[in-house]
């Protein structure tokens, strides 16, 4: 029965990785559409085929070979695409380094993280004047290798007008960019099959699946650091520490003279490469806030108005929770306004004592006239008569 029981359990897990789907999503920011309300609807529809929730609102499935994909256009199943710890990236393109601009993350808590990267790092300015999506495309190979995914989906948002590689004016790829090129869409390397499009006014979700080949020669980039490796034991555990500013809490925050807030914290047991993003923002009415992203130090400084805030450091690419500490800054710019303000009542205090000196030198010196009028009457004599009777 124990082993009965053992192989049902091999047998669940292995399905649950198969079914565990990872997402390449490549947006075209080329400005050649200008802000045409259909770069929207295809945000919007792209994010709701991975969570299962597919409506057509006028986009016209086209050659659509793949089942997963097939079921969920025609609402024959409601599945998310993703599940727990599915990898997914946004990798804008457009101007040819443009690619290099990507974020990528692994869906720990399922759905959320996928909905935070969505949201967040979605493109929304679509201003760049080219269009290089053959190095993009072969990016991701390079990216999956490195982070040890053997297939994806790749779904690829643009308006079809072409790629620079098709004109004279293409710039000169690196030797990293070369060797991309060369092994993508090579049988002993990726494999890339077309499963279909979505399209609507000639605007384009083209679906793809792709397979990288085993010990295959597609190269990696140093500069970007493999998935950390999360340790087995309590001992391990990783935590960050906020060390400045000082711990507080909302309703009982730490009081801060300055308007320069500097941010410190240490994450035990964390693995090198880790990235962390730090987010200020202010409460009880205020509006402030400010985020830092993509951090490999443990420090980073804001500057920030008189008022509330809470401060939070988190882990991009590895599962640490995040911590946080309130504060209450008060710069004192409100100084000059005491000091004119103290200066009015000492000069409202001085008027008062010269005001009643000076009304007292009056009543003095009236009281010296009056004495000196008193004294000249009493020394005149009073006038003689010299009527003589008769």
């Amino acid at each position: 029965m124990k082993l009965l029981l053992t192989i049902l359990f091999c047998i669940s897990c292995s399905m649950i990785s198969l079914s565990q789907e990872n997402i390449f999503i490549l947006v075209d920011i080329s400005a050649s559409r200008g802000n045409d309300p259909v770069k929207s609807e295809a945000k919007q529809q792209v994010f709701n085929l991975i969570l299962g929730q597919y409506s057509a609102n006028g986009w016209i499935p086209f050659h659509i070979i793949d089942k997963e994909i097939q079921d969920l256009v025609n609402s024959t199943t409601k599945k998310s695409l993703i599940s727990q710890n599915s990898w997914v990236c946004i990798l804008p393109f457009g101007n040819k380094d443009t690619y290099k601009r990507f974020t990528i993350i692994q869906n720990k808590n399922n759905p959320t993280d996928f909905q935070n990267l969505f949201n967040q790092n979605y493109p929304s300015a679509f201003s760049d004047q080219y269009t290089y999506i053959q190095i993009a495309e072969a990016f991701t190979a390079s990216l999956a290798k490195t982070y040890n995914i053997n297939e994806y989906y790749m779904f690829i948002i643009t308006d079809g007008l072409g790629d620079q590689d098709d004109t004279n004016s293409k710039n000169t790829y690196d030797t990293f960019e070369q060797n991309l090129l060369l092994e993508w869409n090579n049988a002993s390397s990726s494999i890339v099959k077309n499963i279909g499009s979505l399209i609507k006014s000639k605007y384009f979700i083209n679906l793809r699946r792709v397979t990288n080949v085993k010990n295959s020669q597609i190269p990696t980039n140093p500069n970007i650091q493999p998935p950390p490796v999360v340790g087995d034991t309590i001992s391990q555990y990783a935590s960050i520490k906020i060390l400045t500013p000082p711990e507080g809490r909302k309703n009982k925050e730490a009081e801060l003279k300055t308007d320069n807030i500097n941010v410190n914290w240490t994450c035990t047991n964390c693995p090198p490469g880790i990235k962390f993003t730090v987010m200020i923002s202010e409460y009880d009415g205020g509006k402030f806030r400010d985020k830092r992203s993509d951090l490999t130090a443990t420090t980073t400084t804001f500057k920030v108005p008189d008022g509330k805030f809470r401060i939070t450091v988190s882990a991009q690419n590895f599962t640490v929770d995040p911590k946080s500490t309130c504060i209450q800054v008060s710069t004192g710019n409100y100084a000059f306004l005491l000091f004119i303000l103290l200066l009015a009542i000492a000069g409202g205090i001085g008027y008062k004592v010269w005001n009643d000196r000076r009304k007292k030198n009056s009543t003095k010196s009236t009281n010296v006239k009056a004495n000196e009028i008193f004294s000249s009457n009493s020394s005149i004599s009073p006038q003689s008569t010299n009527s003589k009777h008769y």
